[in-house]
């Protein structure tokens, strides 16, 4: 079978395009910060954690940090060393991590603009984040809607020229909402789409 196209979100792909550009701007300067910091190996995974699950990467971290001072000294935990005894360690864990909360902030994903913070769309290359090669067309693909069957391919057709029609009626300045109860059509701009993420989700009973 082929696919259809039901719905490109146009609106959508072109807000993210604009996030991205954000996002890199950001993500670059987190990790000038990193770089300044001694850290030498920086990826998408490391930017990903800072920006989403800051918090428990921090800690992490910090615990590292405390673990390594410890060792440095010779000290083990089964000698019944009490860190919050030792404040000197504390101050200099705290210290070799203090600019990951920096960054954090600066990176601060969100529901809306994480799913952008992958290697699909951005790249970290020789320490500086840009652009995915193919960017664009992954970014167009996720706002995509397909057919995935016979029957909605053909329902497909006839809701296209139903689009063509209602414009029609627009065109003679009579709305076709005063005579259809509109569901699963929606108006943008001069004409009228299918609302993809309805009909994809119809199955071959229901057609």
């Amino acid at each position: 079978m082929k696919k259809q196209i039901i719905e490109f979100k146009e609106i959508k792909y072109n807000e993210a395009i604009v996030m991205i550009n954000k996002l890199i701007n950001r993500i670059n300067e987190a990790i000038e910060i990193l770089i300044a910091n001694g850290e030498t190996i920086i990826n998408m995974s490391t930017i990903y954690e800072l920006g989403i699950n800051s918090k428990l990467y921090i800690d992490a971290k910090y615990k590292n940090k405390i673990n390594e001072i410890l060792k440095m000294f010779g000290i083990k935990k089964e000698d019944n060393y009490d860190i919050q005894k030792d404040e000197a360690t504390r101050d200099k864990a705290n210290s070799a991590t203090k600019h990951l909360w920096n960054v954090s902030k600066i990176l601060c994903f969100n529901y809306l603009n994480s799913f952008l913070v992958d290697e699909r769309y951005i790249i970290i290359k020789d320490n500086v984040a840009i652009k995915a090669e193919n960017s664009d067309n992954n970014l167009k693909e996720r706002f995509t809607i397909y057919t995935n069957t016979e029957e909605q391919n053909k329902a497909n057709v006839i809701l296209l020229n139903i689009c063509k029609e209602f414009k029609e009626l627009d065109s003679i300045n009579i709305s076709p909402a005063k005579f259809f109860n509109i569901y699963g059509l929606y108006k943008i701009g001069n004409g009228y789409i299918i609302d993809g993420s309805i009909l994809s989700n119809i199955n071959k009973k229901t057609l």
